[in-house]
């Protein structure tokens, strides 16, 4: 693990960084209250008993800072050659303060994120104590305020300090963490409650339990691991393990891979291609909560029908060095899935191949009967794959682990630990500077790539389909399809397999998203109508199944995809090129808040949460994001119609389905085709997809008034009306600002 942080001593208070996912660059004291208090800090501190805070004179000496700093953050890869604009994540400590006592902080260089400040988002803080534990991260109380002054963006917030500051550091962050240590721990604890499943065989653990396997998919380029989760049941368990069908993966060779399951798809979800998007952590760890619930109906379903492949992290570097949005090496891996560089991306290039296996591996098909019917269906995408170039795939990069590494750093939790060597199971902590990170992997971190002149920059701020940081024209990760880098993972036989026979049933990829509010989805324009019709149904059942899902703002643009746009190289838009899969998706959720809160239908099973009662939409909070990552699961059900305890009946799922339909005729219907349907307000003549939206919502607003009406003068139909008014899946605005 590289930690870039450092501890700065300022006035009597001390700023650090040095931990995981830290970032702050500098510090400057503007003025205290009371210097002779602040020199007395840690005397004071140290007391029995805290002293009461003085009684305030009036309303504004109360408000008067007691302490008062400008703080600056680091850019990312800051002090290499590989340094880059985004610097909107900051996530640091300060101790030594006097209790009770207000600080007021000024961030003096983040990207101009006025907006999103502008619109209430607000940092967030939490304790941590002296005997190591902490208290939930909570946003600061007071607005913030924000300015441009000569084109430089300013932060200003305050926080009063708790009652109870002996020993105590308080964090500050951007928004909610999530780091690389978290993640591991997390995934540790999996480990220890799921060990039995490495005995599992068939024929011998019941149908119904959970398989749970974890295995390291690849290193990154600080050698930090990126793992793949393996989840489902028993049905359809066989004696064969998945191929080893690249010599680049999968690199703890005595760990076996997981058992297959043919006839079972694959339901992928990856996250934190983007380190500074912490809400896609918490999306991810509702979805992964769900799926393991051993006592909930749907979850059992779920995990019958599907194979879960989940990937946690795929920009471990970057959530380590406390970066926004790029890896060590300044780079937007979310550009370059059309054609990986294993070298350069091995975590693109590791899920891709993934996504391609499986693709053909885990097509649809009948459920074998027998072993050796799984086998000689295994055998059949052996043969496909072979063919296509994956079956002899070798490796091109070292994996030696570099010599002098300081090992064994040990977790807290006995079963928890942190970065696992492939082949002897020990901790590996790399530095920046040290002669150990200089010998690790020198074939990768020495690779040619290009460096962006800072005119030539333009910072992304806007989530994860922003045009900035882009590919440089003809440098590393713009594809060229003549002569690709890996034509295995983009070889034109891979569409041959039809979208509704494929073995990848769903692939989302989870961001955070600065600008836009809301939580939505990017996804593609597919053909034939039938295809995008079921395209935009699955999101629409999100929004069903989630209160702070907005349908509304989900993106189906074509200029988003088009082959000589940036966003080409986006996962979404790279899996439905060279796969076709119909339901790749990009989904995003601000950092702040949204638009909207659904109305979720009501039901009568007490096992189902509530629908929140109403009001204004809530400031986000980890619950919100990971009440999403449940509600992408049980839609799942729904849209293939197994959902046992569904929140739509099976007339409403069908009027729903109906009302997809003909939303989509609807938008299609005019004299310009899907193009004026799905284009966005920018660079479009037609009107925008929000402006179809609201006059659709407006008509159906009329149509809801005119049922009411006749409601009142024939109650015999309003059975019928309710009915048409839930599967339309009604959606309360709020006021928009």
């Amino acid at each position: 693990m590289v930690i870039t942080g450092s501890e700065i001593k300022a006035g009597s208070l001390t700023f650090l960084s040095n931990f995981d996912s830290g970032n702050l660059a500098r510090v400057a004291k503007l003025s205290s209250r009371d210097d002779s208090d602040e020199q007395q800090g840690s005397s004071a501190s140290s007391a029995a008993a805290p002293p009461p805070p003085p009684a305030p004179t009036s309303q504004a000496e109360a408000n008067r800072p007691d302490y008062e700093y400008q703080v600056w953050t680091r850019k990312d890869a800051e002090g290499s050659q590989f340094e880059n604009e985004n610097r909107t994540w900051f996530h640091f400590g300060v101790r030594g303060y006097q209790p009770n006592k207000l600080i007021k902080l000024t961030v003096m260089n983040l990207n101009r994120q006025q907006r999103l400040f502008q619109q209430g988002h607000q940092p967030v803080f939490r304790v941590g104590f002296p005997d190591g534990s902490f208290a939930k991260w909570q946003r600061v109380r007071d607005r913030c305020s924000c300015e441009t002054v000569d084109g430089q963006f300013y932060l200003t917030f305050t926080h009063r300090f708790g009652a109870n500051a002996k020993g105590c550091t308080t964090y500050f962050a951007f928004c909610y963490p999530w780091s690389y240590t978290e993640s591991q721990e997390q995934l540790s604890a999996l480990d220890y409650r799921f060990r039995h499943c490495a005995a599992m065989r068939p024929g011998k653990a019941g149908p119904d339990e959970i398989y749970y396997h974890r295995e390291l998919l690849c290193h990154s380029l600080d050698r930090q691991r990126v793992d793949l989760l393996t989840i489902t049941d028993c049905h359809g368990m066989t004696d064969q393990e998945e191929d080893r069908f690249d010599e680049r993966l999968f690199l703890e060779r005595s760990n076996p891979r997981p058992r297959a399951f043919p006839g079972k798809r694959v339901f992928l979800v990856s996250s934190r291609v983007h380190p500074g998007e912490t809400p896609a952590s918490f999306v991810f760890n509702g979805f992964l909560e769900f799926i393991l619930r051993e006592a909930d109906a749907r979850a059992r379903q779920l995990r019958r029908l599907f194979v879960f492949k989940l990937i946690p992290m795929l920009n471990p570097d970057g959530v380590t060095r406390g970066h926004y949005r790029t890896d060590s090496r300044g780079v937007n891996l979310n550009r370059f899935y059309l054609d990986p560089d294993p070298q350069l991306y091995p975590t693109i290039y590791a899920v891709k191949s993934v996504l391609v296996y499986h693709h053909r591996a885990n097509r649809k098909q009948a459920a074998p009967a027998r072993t050796s019917a799984a086998s000689a269906a295994s055998n059949g995408g052996r043969e496909f794959l072979c063919k296509i170039g994956i079956g002899r795939v070798g490796a091109r990069i070292s994996f030696r682990r570099p010599e002098d590494a300081e090992r064994n750093i040990r977790s807290r939790n006995r079963v928890m630990s942190l970065v696992f060597d492939e082949t002897k199971g020990e901790n590996v902590l790399l530095r920046e500077g040290s002669p150990q990170m200089a010998a690790a992997d020198s074939p990768i971190r020495k690779s040619p790539l290009p460096i962006k002149k800072q005119s030539d920059f333009r910072p992304g701020n806007e989530g994860s389909d922003s045009d900035g940081d882009d590919p440089v024209p003809g440098g590393p990760g713009s594809f060229d399809p003549g002569n690709p880098t890996c034509p295995h993972l983009c070889d034109p036989r891979l569409l041959e397999v039809p979208p509704s026979d494929s073995g990848i049933a769903y692939y989302i990829d989870l961001h955070g998203h600065c600008s836009k509010r809301g939580c939505f989805v990017y996804g593609n324009n597919v053909e034939p109508d039938s295809a995008m019709m079921e395209n935009l149904l699955y999101p629409r059942l999100i929004a069903a199944n989630s209160a702070h899902f907005e349908y509304s703002a989900c993106n189906f643009t074509v200029r988003n995809i088009g082959t000589d746009c940036p966003k080409a190289g986006a996962g979404r838009v790279a899996i439905w090129k060279h796969l076709g899969l119909v339901h790749s998706y990009t989904l995003e959720c601000n950092y702040n808040s949204g638009r909207c809160v659904n109305h979720l239908p009501m039901h009568q099973d007490p096992r189902l949460t509530p629908p929140p009662p109403p009001g204004p939409p809530p400031k986000y909070a980890p619950a919100h994001y990971q009440e999403v990552g449940r509600a992408m699961a049980v839609a799942a059900l729904d849209h293939v119609q197994s959902n046992p305890v569904s929140r739509l009946s099976k007339s409403s799922l069908a009027a729903l389905r109906d009302w997809t339909r003909r939303y989509l005729a609807s938008l299609r219907g005019g004299p310009r085709a899907v193009k004026t349907f799905l284009a966005s307000s920018a660079g479009s003549s037609g009107p925008s997809l929000r402006q179809q939206q609201q006059q659709h919502f407006r008509s159906r607003s009329q149509q809801q008034q005119q049922q009411q009406q006749q409601q009142q003068t024939t109650p015999s139909t309003s059975s019928s009306a309710t009915s048409s008014t839930t599967a339309a899946g009604a959606v309360r605005r709020a006021p928009l600002r």
